[in-house]
């Protein structure tokens, strides 16, 4: 049941990965009005960018192992440079002007708990850390680099979270032209893209910098939910839980592609 559940789960999170950065990279292209000349409309155009994407990576996935922790690492790396940068630049933004910690007073506005209920919709934000279990049968010395993998993903994870967290807060100055109430509330009011609006206010190219975040991070997601999903229904056909095609393996490049093609 779980391995079916893993499977369905990556294999959808990988479409909206796929989806999301076809939209942000279309729309930041149109927005330089470099796509002008496509024919096609913006939602024919993101469907085939989407597509293209997805096909790239499968291609990729089935290359082997190897080529797909490169091209995972780079993303992986570039997303986390990107948002660090956001995160210091925070920190120094808060002290040139110390006032601006005045925007986390009062700290919880609304109480424990509404904290506790936002918490139910932000554990998605922590999710993925059994994809790297599933790389068990690639990896060098699995028992020693596994643990240690999880680990530092979380510690890398949670610093980078917070760091971007208090940049946002603190990127937007209290009284400023625009800002009337609680800074937070001025965030919240754009819903998912306060993050962007208050980015954009941190730096000149705040816009520039959260547009390539997006795409290397839905890129490097896109690659590990093929990577999770192909894995997870390979289990399955090898343990005759799926039809035996999906424990099929390239002689060539050593890779599951029975369930990388059906997944």
């Amino acid at each position: 049941t779980a391995g079916w559940m893993e499977w369905f789960a990556s294999s959808i999170a990988g479409s909206l990965y796929a989806v999301t950065f076809a939209i942000y990279t279309v729309r930041y292209f149109q927005g330089l009005k470099l796509l002008n000349w496509i024919p096609f409309s913006t939602y024919t155009t993101e469907k085939t960018v989407a597509f293209l994407v997805a096909s790239l990576f499968l291609y990729i996935n089935y290359r082997g192992a190897s080529e797909t922790g490169k091209i995972g690492a780079f993303f992986t790396l570039g997303q986390t440079i990107f948002l660090i940068i956001i995160g210091l630049l925070g920190v120094v933004i808060a002290f040139i002007d110390p006032s601006r910690l005045q925007n986390f007073s009062p700290f919880m506005p609304n109480g424990w708990e509404k904290l506790l209920v936002t918490m139910g919709f932000t554990y998605v934000a922590f999710e993925g850390y059994e994809v790297i279990a599933q790389a068990g049968d690639e990896t060098i010395d699995p028992k020693r680099n596994l643990p240690k993998a999880m680990i530092y993903s979380v510690v890398i994870v949670t610093i980078t979270y917070v760091a971007v967290a208090f940049a946002s807060i603190v990127s937007i100055k209290a009284g400023s032209p625009g800002i009337d109430g609680p800074v937070w509330e001025w965030i919240g009011q754009f819903k998912e893209r306060g993050f962007g609006e208050a980015i954009s206010r941190l730096m000149p190219a705040g816009n520039f910098f959260l547009t390539l975040a997006v795409i290397f991070a839905s890129i490097s997601a896109l690659n590990a939910t093929i990577f999770s999903a192909t894995r997870a229904s390979y289990a399955l056909g090898r343990d005759r839980l799926l039809p035996k095609i999906f424990s099929k393996i390239s002689q060539k490049h050593k890779t599951p592609y029975g369930a990388l093609f059906l997944t």
